[in-house]
């Protein structure tokens, strides 16, 4: 009994110790600016050169450890992936990275919360995890348009709702591969941005997040209508 309790105090002692490691990430990642993101091109751009392959694994490394614990990392090493292997491979990087991390914390979420978390908070609840289930190609898709929406809430949200991992990560790819393209493009002509809101445009932002909204409702609201009816 007491071995047991002593391996449930250092379990409490690693999380806690992990949550602590995480908070002090996000202060420190907080701190990043556009300006820090052309420094670390200007110093990493003769590296890239010499070793593309090197380079793509160090951004597509850095972009997964950053998904992984849901750190505000993701747009900033885009661009800086677009700077240092142009708009394509860039892209590239970015999007392997995000869905490395993105897995990892899918499933971190699904062994530590069970796939049914969702229905225990309610109808409410256990209805919306139904129509995610339902559709979740689509519903996935659609949020990850969002680019208003922070990355790792939907991720924990799909794994609590006992989404399949295939599929979500089918939608994941899909809403999150025109993102990751613009900035890419945009980090391509890194120099020339005067801040990191110049890399997608108000316009284009307006466009996503309806586009996504759009899906979304169509993946979750229309099925939940038809069955009403």
């Amino acid at each position: 009994m007491r071995s047991d309790d002593a391996q449930r105090n250092r379990l409490w002692i690693l999380l806690a110790a992990a949550l602590l490691a995480i908070a002090v990430a996000w202060v420190a990642c907080g701190r990043f600016d556009l300006d820090d993101v052309k420094r670390a091109a200007r110093a990493l751009d003769a590296t890239a050169a010499a070793h593309p392959l090197l380079a793509f694994l160090g951004v597509t490394a850095a972009q997964a450890a950053g998904m992984a614990v849901s750190l505000p990392t993701k747009a900033l090493l885009a661009l800086l992936a677009g700077a240092l292997l142009g708009p394509f491979a860039g892209a590239a990087a970015t999007e392997v990275g995000v869905l490395a991390g993105t897995t990892a914390l899918f499933f971190g979420c699904r062994r530590a919360l069970g796939p049914d978390t969702l229905s225990r908070f309610g109808r409410l609840a256990s209805g919306l995890q139904d129509r995610l289930r339902s559709r979740p190609v689509l519903a996935v898709a659609g949020l990850r348009l969002v680019v208003t929406i922070p990355y790792g809430p939907i991720t924990i949200a799909c794994a609590a709702a006992g989404m399949d991992y295939r599929r979500f990560l089918l939608g994941s790819l899909l809403g999150d591969l025109p993102v990751a393209a613009l900035y890419a493009f945009a980090g391509s002509r890194l120099m020339s941005l005067a801040s990191a809101d110049e890399a997608i445009s108000p316009a284009t932002v307006v466009v996503l997040v309806v586009a996504g909204v759009a899906m979304f409702a169509a993946a979750v609201v229309v099925p939940a209508r038809k069955r009403a009816g």
